[in-house]
């Protein structure tokens, strides 16, 4: 059982990177933006932090907008918790709530929702790509499983503290152009996600 725990968690956080990719894909109606989001990560000359906290953002209200995307075909459903002050992005909280495989369904039929979780904490921390991904700094993850068998993955950006190069290095957050969502306002980038399909709670 804890064998086959071990191959779930690992196709989760795998498929966790390609919803993250594709959650983060702009509108194709609007130009502007999507020219701006295609800016490569390997160009030479930029900058390696992300943008800070100006004088004038600081006087600013903090505000928090939660964004929902539409189902996925196999019911993942991804939540973007976007917090800024000004122009200047705090935190982006990426979550994914999926229904739990056969087998890990099986694991919480058998072995309680407690010592599911339990075993799944541990597997984590023997997945590399986690292991490193959690590591950098004003990154936070999380991986649970819910009362009513679902998997949750969570992923906590702390803008102002995050290391970009660790962050762009790292394979489990390929998919995640912080570069081009940072060259948009907050509130020009919750518009635009909402033209893409997406509410805003």
């Amino acid at each position: 059982m804890k064998k086959l725990l071990l191959v779930s968690v690992g196709l989760i956080v795998l498929s966790g990177c390609v919803s993250q990719k594709t959650s983060n894909k702009t509108s194709g109606s609007n130009d502007q933006v999507s020219s701006q989001l295609d800016t490569s990560s390997s160009d030479s000359g930029l900058s390696t932090v992300l943008p800070i906290l100006s004088s004038e953002d600081k006087t600013a209200e903090v505000i928090t907008k939660t964004l929902v995307f539409p189902p996925t075909e196999n019911g993942a459903v991804l939540r973007q918790v976007i917090t800024y002050q000004g122009k200047a992005y705090l935190k982006i909280v990426l979550e994914q709530t999926s229904p739990a495989e056969s087998n890990i369904q099986e694991a919480i039929s058998q072995l309680g929702l407690e010592e599911t979780q339990r075993q799944f904490a541990e597997t984590l921390t023997n997945d590399e790509n986690f292991k490193v991904a959690n590591q950098i700094q004003g990154v936070e993850l999380s991986l649970e499983l819910t009362a009513d068998s679902k998997i949750k993955m969570t992923s906590v950006l702390n803008i102002q503290s995050l290391d970009l190069p660790q962050f762009e290095a790292s394979s489990y957050f390929k998919g995640v152009d912080l570069r081009g969502i940072t060259k948009l306002s907050p509130e020009e980038y919750i518009l635009n996600r909402q033209s893409a399909g997406a509410t805003v709670e």
